[in-house]
């Protein structure tokens, strides 16, 4: 029996970093997805979640059995509140459909 595969977006960020180490030490299956190549990632992801096609996605998720969502935004220097609430809102339209 193969071990589960895990798919882990934001994979390159604080928590998404510490999840695929502990992950992986206790021998589960990851792969992570990161818009640039993580260091020692053996089957890592290189994709922009917002604006990936569906079938880029389909064919990155195969064979893939748990999703752990750990991507977001953070750490954006002068953006404006409205500017966030712009996007936030476009991302909840997106997640919707």
């Amino acid at each position: 029996m193969s071990v589960p595969l895990v798919a882990v977006t934001g994979a390159a960020g604080f928590i998404g970093r510490a999840f695929c180490e502990r992950a992986s030490s206790t021998g589960r299956a990851v792969r992570t997805f990161a818009r640039a190549p993580l260091h020692g990632s053996s089957d890592g992801v290189v994709v922009d979640l917002a604006h990936a096609s569906s079938s880029a996605l389909a064919q990155s998720l195969a064979d893939v059995t748990t999703v752990v969502h750990l991507a977001g935004r953070a750490h954006i220097r002068g953006e404006t509140s409205a500017q966030f609430d712009a996007i936030y809102h476009v991302a909840v339209s997106l997640a919707s459909w």
